[in-house]
């Protein structure tokens, strides 16, 4: 799988995960929009470069056959 096929795996996980993590933000904690807004824009920075480090090691792994 390419690069770019891999990133847009990984935006698209981390949009829908961004989203419900907004809204249980708001709805369990009941903080103001802009700390919910906050807190989701980092841990979605966060998810996002943990998804695709993790995603390109398996990547690479495969392609050497370590992982079948």
């Amino acid at each position: 799988m390419s690069l770019v096929r891999d990133n847009i795996e990984v935006t698209t996980n981390m949009i829908l995960g961004a989203v419900i993590n907004y809204l249980l933000t708001l709805l369990i904690f009941g903080v103001s929009m802009q700390f919910a807004l906050g807190t989701t824009i980092i841990f979605a920075v966060a998810s996002y470069v943990r998804s695709l480090l993790i995603r390109r090691c398996f990547r690479k792994n495969e392609s050497k056959g370590k992982l079948k």
